[in-house]
């Protein structure tokens, strides 16, 4: 057994500064339908009444969550498009491709050429035999 005598942690009291959708929203720099937007999707938590009230610490989670989504967002946006060596590459491999697709074009349509030629070399071949 141990000898910890130590109190049970005791729950941190902090107070509550409610606000009304329209406090909300000046605080935060935002609009009353945003802020009732939040609310009725259930990313703001609220307390209901008439009107509702919505506590401001949970205003300052809810920034700083957006806050780091959009940062996350960012920089997954930036890994995607890579450094602009990658880009460079990636331009230089289109520009090869349609190169080698334009020639690609051209040995085919010469091949057709040069197969029609000979089908019509045969068929006069075959005419002047007979």
């Amino acid at each position: 057994m141990s000898d910890d005598t130590s109190p049970p942690p005791q729950p941190r009291l902090t107070s509550l500064v409610l606000l009304t959708d329209e406090e909300a929203a000046e605080r935060m720099q935002w609009t009353s339908s945003k802020i009732k937007r939040l609310r009725l999707t259930g990313k703001l938590p609220y307390y209901p009444g008439r009107p509702p009230k919505i506590d401001a610490a949970d205003l300052v989670l809810l920034k700083t969550q957006r806050k780091q989504e959009e940062e996350a967002r960012a920089t997954a946006r930036y890994s995607a498009a890579g450094s602009p060596e990658d880009e460079m590459g990636r331009r230089a491999r289109h520009a090869w491709l349609k190169m080698r697709f334009r020639q690609d074009l051209k040995t085919a349509k010469r091949r057709k050429e040069i197969k029609a030629a000979s089908a019509a070399a045969k068929a006069a071949a075959l005419a002047d035999v007979d």
